[in-house]
């Protein structure tokens, strides 16, 4: 019979874990990004000109957030996923491959724009994205958390990213150790009157 007890995360993959004691290697890593790119490197390393700027918001994300929490939208979708993939790459030199990124956005549109990003800017296919695969794409946050607790069940971390056309965080994704949401600029804020 199937258990009905809460998943929980390893004890390294907590909500309430700091990157403190990983900082030399994370900065290490996004130093290697910013001052010698790799653009024809290895499938899920970043493969882009990496800027000052991106490295203070991934930094951000990583030293002050804690891996969870809201950045200020870089003003473009693909400039958002420059700075999504190098947390995604960081994440899964430290991690390997059970850390598995879930993409919300509210329509089929923007998350063939996450796509198209994510393997121009990591260097993976087609083949990469898929409920058993390493990407994820979602329009609904409930089934974002659905799979999300299927990936803990099964040993896995889940990273969500938010897209800025989120006007919502569904309070659900809050539980999960690793999410980041970019908040739009007012000029990405869309006008209701």
């Amino acid at each position: 019979s199937p258990s009905h007890e809460p998943t929980t995360l390893p004890q390294s993959f907590s909500p309430s874990r700091t990157f403190d004691q990983d900082a030399k290697q994370i900065r290490q890593i996004l130093d290697q990004y910013r001052l010698s790119p790799d653009y024809y490197g290895i499938p899920w390393r970043l493969r882009r000109t990496f800027e000052p700027i991106h490295a203070e918001r991934v930094s951000q994300w990583f030293f002050e957030q804690g891996g969870r929490g809201a950045l200020k939208s870089m003003g473009s979708r693909l400039q958002n996923v420059l700075v999504a993939s190098a947390i995604i790459s960081v994440l899964r030199m430290m991690q390997g491959d059970r850390v598995r990124t879930l993409i919300l956005s509210d329509s089929p549109e923007r998350l063939g724009e996450w796509r198209r990003g994510l393997q121009e800017c990591l260097g993976i296919s087609r083949s990469d994205f898929g409920a058993q695969q390493g990407v994820a794409l979602f329009e609904a946050p409930e089934a974002v958390s659905q799979r999300a607790d299927r990936l803990i069940s099964n040993g896995n971390t889940p990273l969500i990213l938010i897209d800025n056309s989120e006007d919502k965080v569904h309070l659900s994704l809050l539980q999960y150790p690793f999410w980041l949401a970019f908040a739009p600029v007012v000029d990405e804020i869309p006008a209701y009157y």
